[in-house]
Formats: C-alpha cells, structure tokens, sequence
C-alpha cells in the first residue's frame, strides 16, 4: 500500500514531468484553436473539444465534420478509427499499475493517455501510480486546453489575413480554403 505522502509525491513527479509535454502541446493545440475557430466553431467548442478529446488527428478530423454538419455517427467511427491506438496503450499500461490503481483510476488514466503520456509512463521504473499519470495529465490537459484558447483571439485578431495565407479556412475565398485543406491535411499526417 502506498502511503498519501507518497501518492502527493507520485502527483507532483507527475506535473513535474507533464510539463515538457504540456509546453509541446501548446504550439499543436494553438494550431488547432487557429484552424477550429476558422472553421466557424466558437471558441466555447474550440475548448470542449479540446477538453474532451486529448488527440490532435481526433481534433482536426472532427472540426470539418462538426462544421459540416456531419452525424454523430461519422464523427464517433472518425474517432475511434483515430484514436483505437490508445485501447492498447492502456492495456501495456495497465500491465504495469500496482494494486493500488483501481478501476476508476484505470478511466481517468485512459481518458487522458496520450503518445508522450504513455511513453512517460513506459520509462518510468517499476509499479505504476495513479498519483504520477495523474499528475502528468492535469498539466498536458492544461497545456493542451491553453494552447487552444490562445490561438481563437489571434484567429479573431487576424481574420482574413490568416485565411488570405491558408492557416485556417477562409470564408471568402476558395483559394484559400484549398490550401488551408491541404494545410491541415499536412498537420494531421505530421500529428
């Protein structure tokens, strides 16, 4: 059994070393913000989505089916076409936890188990702790949330001038729509 002083330093190793990841996500999620927002989303979706869906190929295919009005049901098969790598990230993880990580903690560290999450967790030695992967979420979570809010007022700030240059779709002009297909074509196969 592992003692709450332990657990409390689990959890800050945790933020301690999300912080890199978190840093990383910012300039990916800022992309994102840019290219969401762009695509008519309001920044309140821009955040949910981000909140809710820890993966940026997640993100960018969801935004033209969100704003194309396309069905739950494309979105949810989009999604885990996506995102099915994470299903056996959790389960290598899984065989490392002590007995200490239950099955509500098992959800959360799966909810918020990414590449670099995962690959922190797979370097670490010995017994895995619900505190660390917890740790290490909050603040790529934060990170990643963050990066995403910071990229709607510069969208909002820049308007056309983004649009003009492909960084996100432009309403106006489907020259600039074309690109920024291709743009975020290349940033989701880079992603």
């Amino acid at each position: 059994m592992i003692s709450s002083t332990e657990e409390n330093n689990n959890f800050k190793m945790g933020l301690r070393d999300g912080v890199p990841i978190a840093l990383g996500y910012v300039a990916v999620s800022f992309a994102f913000g840019l290219y969401a927002t762009g695509a008519g989303l309001s920044v309140i979706e821009s955040i949910m989505i981000s909140l809710f869906n820890l993966t940026s190929a997640g993100q960018m295919a969801a935004v033209p089916i969100i704003a194309g009005g396309g069905g739950i049901i494309e979105l949810a098969v989009t999604q885990l076409v996506i995102n099915i790598r994470y299903s056996l990230m959790s389960v290598a993880l899984s065989q490392r936890f002590g007995e200490s990580v239950g099955l509500r903690h098992r959800f959360l560290i799966a909810f918020t188990n990414t590449d670099e999450i995962f690959a922190l967790g797979m370097a670490r030695e010995g017994k895995l702790t619900a505190a660390y992967f917890l740790g290490a979420g909050t603040v790529a979570a934060l990170g990643w949330t963050g990066g995403t809010l910071s990229g709607y007022p510069l969208m909002k700030l820049g308007g056309e001038l983004e649009a003009r240059y492909g960084l996100v779709p432009g309403k106006k002009s489907k020259f600039a729509r074309g690109k920024a297909l291709r743009n975020g074509l290349l940033i989701t196969n880079v992603s």
